[in-house]
């Protein structure tokens, strides 16, 4: 009863420096948060058939460090005499993963700078694209709906190709492509149109940035 009452009291001494220990693998898990955080955020992708590398991968380092840490535990516990260290670490590593974040500043994706920095020459697509301007593509015709941009434009979007779409009848939809197919640039003429099925790449995500009323950039869903 007596050792019970011991391992369930508060620590001291040899106990109370190896709990306190304990919280710098806690810091670490946090500190580590942040720093996978910020790379998922620089770090776009896509990554495509890498995941079936990336994925095995992570795995295995998960469970690697979950016996790290139940090793660790065992032993911290085992040499203290005392249950402290176990509470402090399985707690600490638990409030770690639902702690909120530190106020972090976001990327200034390629897409976004050329936006912001190129605004005037994209609203002039626009009124080309309403006022039916926009020629369509030697060899593809009409039908389709890609359209060439005016020269002096067409470092806009890739090979100098939007896609215009007034479907539904009454809106115009824009898309461009400036560096990448997975980020495009959409301007919606009626803004709540991104939120049809087929434009599920301008779903909210960790990736889409509203730049403007609209305009969004949008994010192809990789993951």
């Amino acid at each position: 009863m007596q050792d019970q009452s011991r391992w369930l009291s508060l620590p001291k001494g040899n106990a109370r420096k190896i709990t306190l220990l304990m919280g710098i693998p806690v810091l670490l898990a946090y500190i580590a948060k942040i720093l996978l955080h910020q790379s998922l955020e620089y770090d776009r992708g896509p990554y495509g058939s890498l995941w079936w590398i990336i994925c095995p991968i992570a795995c295995f380092i998960g469970m690697g460090l979950v016996v790290f840490l139940l090793a660790l535990t065992i032993f911290a516990v085992r040499r203290a005499q005392h249950a402290a260290p176990a509470v402090l670490l399985i707690v600490g590593l638990g409030l770690s993963i639902f702690f909120p974040l530190p106020p972090l500043a976001k990327p200034i994706f390629p897409e976004e700078a050329l936006f912001i920095n190129h605004r005037s020459d994209f609203e002039l697509v626009i009124n080309l694209a309403q006022q039916d301007k926009l020629e369509c593509v030697t060899n593809w015709g009409c039908e389709v709906g890609a359209r060439k941009l005016p020269p002096d434009f067409d470092y806009l979007s890739n090979r100098g190709h939007v896609q215009v779409s007034k479907y539904p009848p009454g809106s115009l939809t824009v898309t461009f492509v400036p560096f990448n197919s997975y980020y495009p640039i959409f301007y919606f003429e009626k803004p709540e149109d991104r939120n049809r099925f087929w434009y599920s790449e301008c779903w909210d995500s960790r990736y889409t940035r509203k730049l403007d009323e609209h305009w969004y950039l949008c994010a192809d869903d990789w993951l």
